[in-house]
């Protein structure tokens, strides 16, 4: 019938009419495809977001800010709502999320193969291990203004000798794209009215890549300055990350556990 129609047709209408008739008589189920994309406000599938960083992220996402980090302590905004590059920190209300906790450990005091279950409810967690040796973990989630895109965990061991502290840091990729994180640095703080920065150690020999679940990552050990004065210190480590297909992000410091040098003493942890 269909054929019969169109012969009827081709000469009194031309072939142009005849191919918009026919045009006209495709049905949607045998047009082209369309491809659809999330939106905007649509949240990402199986990112897990811990307990302790719910509130920031939704702060985050409510703000439509295009670039955030979240930890115990705040909000790391890189990137506003309208996409400028602001760099702030906003410190979380006594009344928000878990607030930083102490656990101890009990067993040896070398480093233990508990990192990615200790501390695992989006806090910052501290365990002194002895006098001369503590560890101090953070949990971290970042994304934008869709929500969050992945997380990951950072440990900070401080280990004292004498008047020097020592740091070893890791890092673990706990879900998300593939991180790589750079311009990593432990910083040491002495504790005056005005704080002193007492060293910059750069981790710039490794930019370590996380690729599978729970893959953890060790920074060489990093040797701190002599501390001369009588006072209280610590250390912190500060880094930068990359997800794989997104733009950097300037992660908020983790500061560790304050340990005391105390007149000629050796330094030690209260």
């Amino acid at each position: 019938m269909f054929n019969r129609t169109m012969s009827s047709l081709r000469g009194a209408l031309g072939l142009g009419a005849i191919l918009l008739l026919s045009i006209s008589l495709i049905s949607p189920a045998e047009a082209a495809p369309t491809t659809s994309s999330p939106t905007a406000s649509s949240p990402r599938a199986n990112v897990k977001v811990l307990p302790g960083l719910q509130p920031c992220v939704d702060q985050a996402v409510k703000q439509k800010l295009r670039q955030w980090v979240c930890n115990a302590e705040g909000l790391t905004i890189n990137k506003d709502a309208a996409g400028r590059q602001v760099n702030t920190f906003v410190k979380k209300k006594s009344t928000d999320y878990t607030t930083a906790v102490t656990q101890p450990r009990t067993g040896i005091v070398t480093q233990a193969d508990d990192y990615d279950s200790w501390c695992e409810f989006g806090t910052i967690c501290n365990r002194k291990i002895t006098n001369y040796i503590a560890e101090t973990k953070g949990n971290a989630a970042y994304g934008d203004q869709r929500g969050a895109i992945g997380s990951y965990d950072a440990i900070l061991r401080t280990s004292l000798n004498g008047r020097q502290a020592q740091w070893k840091a890791t890092v673990i990729w706990d879900n998300g794209p593939r991180l790589t994180f750079s311009s990593t640095q432990v910083q040491c703080t002495e504790h005056t009215f005005i704080p002193l920065i007492c060293g910059n150690h750069k981790l710039n020999n490794v930019s370590p890549t996380t690729t599978s679940p729970g893959f953890r990552v060790d920074y060489p050990l990093i040797y701190g300055n002599r501390l001369n004065n009588s006072n209280n210190y610590h250390g912190s480590f500060q880094t930068s990350f990359t997800p794989a297909g997104y733009p950097t992000y300037k992660a908020a410091n983790l500061a560790a556990m304050t340990f005391n040098c105390s007149g000629t003493a050796i330094c030690k942890f209260p």
